[in-house]
């Protein structure tokens, strides 16, 4: 068996791949640091995995498989904080976390082309290397995925196709750039392939678990990075739509026609990532009462309705890059009810892809999507994609694609296929949903508004921002 999981920031998943062709998955379910926003406990993620990958061990062993390699894949940018005795700092800052708005602001200044802001992981670890007094006594900073895995094997690393996505690090050079903001590169982790065998489980973590010792542990990748390779994308021009709390939309590429480097050796990675999409879209049940699957039975209108949403609830990253935008709808009248504003909200987050999508690839219509993730699920939400860009959306059999993925690297890492067989095998497609032809013109009207809101409405957002600063 070959065992991939992946740190979500409300769960932790596990995928167990048999070699007759099966797929189990397994999902333990842990809480964020209450009353914070993009900030986690350690020690409860520690005990999800603990549970998790007991409870994989558990049914490999009443399988009669045996795990013979493992790996993983976790959102970003998120850090966590080793000290000097190999211990995770009781808490950890998510992506959700963009308190470090000042020190992207510096590093804008020292690097030529930086424009992430606060929530990026560059900022985040300036801050941290600020807050241990700016000198090293042996921290070490990682990814939640790199934690993990550190815990199994007892190597710190990181993927080679995390680190292309940080300024810090030369790629070409395959190395951490110098100078550094004044950090010191000893707080960088080493920087390994995703497909490389970093080490076996034989920590006292990993037995508490219930792994076998021996196991062998692969470096993994980001999740949206495995979730394109547990969607079967492996061929270029592949794209992915994975949503769940936040929606990454990819395509595979050339190995150097884009800066960022795949988990699939010989490619490249291009990714527009929507903060809050089906986050929204559960901001909206709660908020009116309506879960998807009641407006689906009692309101669903039969097409596109003249109401818009600018999803931008905790500001947005693709395709503005405004930690200080605010979420907005237009076109509200007394006449809607809930089902309406449900409707708008769905409709709005269907809208983002589109415009995202279109960064990706310059003709989304009639291409194929590949859809994973919790939003997968949503058939009607699918098909307001499929109307908005032209393209069919592929729902895949496997929604939970980065732990997938991850368990795809350990295989393919292990010598038990290529990747193309491998996805092949248990990457596989369950229905298509087509674009409308009837309402492609609404849909198109809808998207332009769409498309033209933030430029109209962008100062004001700002104004607003500073007024809750100040408050």
């Amino acid at each position: 068996m070959f065992l991939g999981f992946d740190i979500g920031t409300g769960s932790v998943k596990c995928t167990l791949l048999s070699e007759a062709g099966s797929v189990k998955t397994f999902s333990a379910g842990y809480e964020g640091l209450p009353g914070s926003v993009g900030r986690q406990e350690s020690g409860t993620l520690i005990d999800a995995l603990r549970r998790l990958l007991g409870e994989a061990a558990s049914f490999a062993r009443s399988s009669g498989e045996a795990i013979k390699a493992l790996s993983a894949s976790g959102h970003g940018p998120s850090l966590v904080v080793l000290n000097k005795r190999g211990e995770a700092e009781p808490t950890f800052l998510t992506w959700q976390d963009a308190s470090a708005s000042a020190e992207a602001e510096e590093i804008a200044a020292a690097i030529p082309g930086f424009t992430k802001t606060g929530e990026c992981w560059e900022a985040k670890l300036l801050s941290a290397w600020r807050r241990l007094g700016s000198a090293w006594h042996g921290e070490r900073a990682l990814y939640p995925k790199d934690f993990a895995l550190y815990l199994l094997c007892g190597r710190i690393f990181t993927d080679r196709s995390t680190a292309t996505t940080l300024a810090f690090y030369d790629a070409d050079a395959s190395t951490w750039r110098q100078p550094l903001c004044g950090i010191d590169e000893r707080f960088f982790p080493e920087v390994l392939e995703s497909w490389e065998e970093v080490g076996r489980t034989r920590t006292t973590f990993s037995r508490a678990c219930g792994l076998e010792d021996g196991i062998a542990v692969f470096g993994g990748g980001i999740d949206a990075w495995c979730e394109a390779l547990g969607a079967g994308a492996v061929e270029e021009g592949m794209l992915v739509d994975g949503s769940g709390t936040s929606t990454c939309l990819s395509i595979c590429r050339p190995k150097d026609e884009e800066p960022l480097e795949h988990v699939i050796p010989g490619k490249s990675y291009r990714i527009e990532t929507i903060s809050f999409t089906g986050g929204s879209i559960r901001w909206a049940e709660q908020l009116l009462g309506l879960s998807v699957d009641r407006w689906k039975r009692e309101y669903r209108a039969s097409g596109p309705i003249p109401l818009l949403f600018l999803p931008y609830l905790i500001g947005e990253r693709s395709p503005i890059w405004d930690e200080d935008a605010s979420a907005l709808f237009i076109g509200l009248r007394s006449s809607h009810d809930a089902g309406a504003v449900m409707h708008a909200v769905l409709q709005g987050t269907a809208c983002a892809v589109g415009q995202c999508l279109s960064l990706i690839t310059p003709k989304i219509e009639g291409s194929i999507v590949r859809a994973v993730g919790g939003g997968a699920e949503n058939l009607p939400w699918l098909g307001m994609k499929a109307g908005i860009t032209g393209a069919s959306f592929a729902v895949m059999r496997e929604k939970d694609a980065s732990p997938l993925g991850a368990a795809i690297l350990a295989a393919f890492g292990s010598g038990h296929g290529s990747l193309r067989e491998l996805t092949k095998r248990f990457a596989k497609i369950e229905r298509t949903i087509e674009p409308d032809p009837a309402v492609k013109e609404q849909y198109g009207r809808l998207a332009g508004s769409y498309r033209r809101l933030y430029e109209i409405v962008k100062d004001e957002m700002k104004l607003l921002a500073e007024e809750r600063r100040r408050r």
